[in-house]
């Protein structure tokens, strides 16, 4: 029972961190969207973007979910492996978010594989640095992952922890619950995967990006789409 408290616990806590980033960002860009988006919308843009939302969390709960399988067996090494990942996923959590409210600010366009193409080209992503914009990113990412951190030490690791190795029939059940991730991570059982217009609900195309999680929308950019970066840069030079 203390496992599948942990699984629900886990996923639903980055279900619940994704939607509150939503009406974040639109009180980041509050002037973009305009005086003629109200507090409906916002609720309207947490509502339809949930496909996504619930897609990314399970996509970060596949590995969890097996080490709570495994735990059924030992815990050596297991607590270490789930502490790591979770330092690495939080981390880029918090990255995500923060990049994606600057981006938008600059190119109306939420995160993707864009910022990747001046890599090409370190020397003209140097010449164009914004300092105030580093220094801002910093803060919002540090403040962020502290709090993700803070939640991890004191909510996931002491649960994670207290896992025994008994009753190692129940293993199935709980890779059963580690496969039916496919679901919300493929939305559903539709022959259509998951994809970004599943979550535009509104004439208004800055509310439907609000409602776009923004690590999907980059993890679908570059493993999806295969970019080729050397094209980008060519066309953007």
């Amino acid at each position: 029972m203390k496992r599948l408290l942990f699984c629900f616990e886990y996923f639903f806590f980055f279900v619940i961190l994704f939607i509150l980033q939503k009406p974040l960002f639109m009180l980041y860009h509050q002037k973009t969207f305009g005086e003629g988006v109200g507090i409906n919308d916002y609720f309207s843009v947490m509502q339809h973007g949930l496909p996504l939302d619930f897609s990314m969390a399970a996509y970060i709960c596949v590995i969890p979910f097996l080490l709570v399988s495994f735990s059924f067996f030992t815990q050596k090494y297991l607590r270490t492996i789930f502490v790591i990942y979770n330092i690495i996923v939080l981390f880029l959590v918090a990255v995500c978010f923060s990049i994606d409210l600057d981006i938008y600010s600059y190119w109306n366009i939420k995160l993707d594989t864009t910022p990747f193409v001046f890599l090409k080209s370190p020397q003209d992503a140097i010449a164009s640095f914004d300092w105030n914009l580093v220094l801002r990113q910093i803060l919002i990412i540090s403040l962020l992952y502290t709090f993700l951190l803070f939640v991890l030490k004191k909510v996931f690791i002491p649960l994670f922890s207290q896992f025994r190795t008994d009753n190692k029939i129940f293993i199935i059940s709980y890779l059963s619950l580690t496969a039916i991730l496919i679901f919300p991570i493929r939305g559903g059982t539709s022959d259509a995967n998951m994809n970004v217009g599943w979550v535009y609900f509104s004439k208004n195309m800055y509310l439907n990006h609000a409602a776009t999680n923004p690590m999907w929308n980059l993890m679908d950019a570059t493993f999806e789409k295969k970019v080729n970066f050397d094209q980008q840069y060519r066309f953007m030079a």
